[in-house]
């Protein structure tokens, strides 16, 4: 025994919990195996997740990915994917905030930075002034400017796909997007 810690020599010594009296097991680390299937794992849960990134060929997708509190505003924050092939180097589109009852509460215009193909960009806007709760939804009234190869704004009106994962929802009208599809027929 060392006479110190009364513990034998060759023996590993073992600790107990103070408050349940049971053995503490240590943790060991992963074995490459395990690594690989964890690994696995999350790559199957990434998959059932949807994919922001993948919108549809021909189509620019916008999210309203949240709505939160930020002082005396309501952050929003929009999520651009785009799925036309080419770079749309400016984007502004009109909007027009509805309130819970379904009254026109504001125009804004929200404009994005340059939309690489493939690509999600992010952007957050304050309304200064508005709670969150007093959100309805969001109508993408208009495209003001779309600029890109081959692009103008009523392409680009014509190929938007609103949605959104707030209780607010983002929406543009039908007879918005039937201008274009006529015309490529």
């Amino acid at each position: 025994m060392n006479g110190s810690h009364g513990l034998r020599r060759g023996r590993k010594a073992r600790a107990f919990s103070m408050s349940t009296g049971r053995r503490i097991v240590p943790i060991r680390p992963l074995s490459w195996a395990r690594k690989a299937l964890f690994a696995a794992g999350l790559s199957l849960a990434s998959m059932a997740q949807p994919a922001a990134s993948a919108p549809a060929a021909g189509e620019l997708s916008v999210e309203l990915n949240r709505l939160a509190e930020n002082g005396d505003a309501c952050r929003m924050s929009l999520v651009y994917t785009n799925g036309l092939g080419v770079t749309v180097e400016a984007l502004e589109l009109e909007t027009v905030l509805f309130d819970r009852e379904g009254g026109a509460s504001r125009f804004l215009v929200v404009k994005s930075q340059p939309l690489i193909p493939g690509k999600i960009r992010v952007s957050q806007y304050d309304l200064a002034g508005m709670a969150c709760a007093d959100v309805g939804f969001l109508l993408i009234n208009d495209v003001v400017a779309c600029k890109g190869e081959g692009l103008d704004p009523a392409a680009c009106l014509a190929r938007l796909s609103p949605s959104s994962r707030t209780r607010a929802d983002l929406v543009v009208t039908e007879a918005d997007r039937e201008p274009a599809s006529a015309g490529s027929e």
